[in-house]
């Protein structure tokens, strides 16, 4: 049996991704770069590496560069059925449940385990957690982001608080949105 731990560059990924090497130590550990994201996520991905004991082997999409590719190239942002950037999942905590629910509905050939949701560890413990093991937290947290997204999530879409701050912090990314 081959473990694999998915690991976004987010603060839960990071803290799954280290609970899950102690019960696999020799699980793998894979990114899906996205090519949309902060870039400081590069420098929390080394020390995470660090953290680990371990490299994180990174996949890049060998059709687009970037999220914003993907969506020129299917002609639409987000749906019912959700945005055309978001099959790969990147972070569990406790409160998704009923996402990893819906994950583990769709992927009943896999054995999907959720350490963080089966501790019960929240999104601000696992920023504690980072904090308490000398990992400086990603850039897009320091600036008030609830999650290291890509840069313009379109799943927060009814979040107005997350726009103004794409706004504000990256002004071309929010007038590319907004013309779209």
């Amino acid at each position: 049996m081959k473990v694999i731990c998915r690991f976004s560059c987010g603060a839960a990924s990071a803290v799954a991704t280290k609970r899950a090497l102690v019960k696999y130590p020799d699980a793998a550990i894979y990114r899906n770069d996205t090519g949309s994201e902060h870039p400081d996520n590069e420098r929390f991905m080394r020390d995470c590496e660090e953290w680990f004991g371990k490299k994180v082997n990174v996949l890049t999409s060998d059709k687009y560069k970037n999220i914003w590719e993907v969506f020129d190239a299917k002609k639409f942002l987000a749906s019912i059925h959700g945005a055309p950037c978001t099959s790969e999942m990147k972070r569990i905590t406790v409160e998704e449940v009923k996402r990893v629910d819906r994950f583990k509905a769709q992927n009943e050939e896999r054995i999907i385990e959720c350490p963080l949701i089966d501790a019960g560890l929240t999104k601000k413990y696992c920023l504690d957690i980072l904090v308490g093991a000398d990992i400086e937290i990603p850039m897009m947290y320091k600036l008030g982001f609830k999650n290291n997204n890509c840069l313009g999530c379109v799943k927060a879409r009814d979040n107005l608080d997350y726009w103004k701050r794409i706004r504000k912090y990256f002004p071309e990314r929010f007038e590319w949105y907004a013309k779209k």
